[in-house]
């Protein structure tokens, strides 16, 4: 596991920008990057590099997140609700049943193992 960056509120403020590209070129190459607790609603995340980006806790309603390959990422406590996620893939241990729950209902996703995320 690479060691965990804190927020740097210029990533921060080139995804709130919806500056993908911008975010993509500045994110550290080998830190994992803390984006906990984040309010990310709305925004089109389509292109993001989300490798190594800890979502813990993040709020994602209604955003844009078809695609993206967040198998690597730490979702627990992240929200989905009303988000658009097809083709997506999440991690393996967080059932269907919860990405479902999560988008229809705003219930928070819980990985069912805590190791799951490198």
């Amino acid at each position: 596991m690479s060691p965990l960056s804190r927020l740097d509120p210029s990533l921060f403020a080139l995804v709130r920008g919806e500056n993908i590209e911008g975010f993509n070129r500045a994110k550290p190459a080998n830190l994992r990057v803390d984006f906990g607790g984040a309010d990310l609603r709305g925004l089109d995340l389509r292109l993001m590099d989300v490798k190594r980006v800890d979502f813990t806790g993040v709020y994602f309603g209604c955003a844009d997140l078809r695609g993206l390959d967040l198998r690597g990422c730490n979702m627990q406590g992240a929200i989905l609700e009303f988000a658009l996620i097809a083709g997506a893939r999440f991690p393996e241990d967080i059932t269907p049943e919860q990405i479902c729950a999560s988008v229809n209902e705003g219930s928070p996703l819980l990985h069912l193992r805590e190791s799951a995320v490198a």
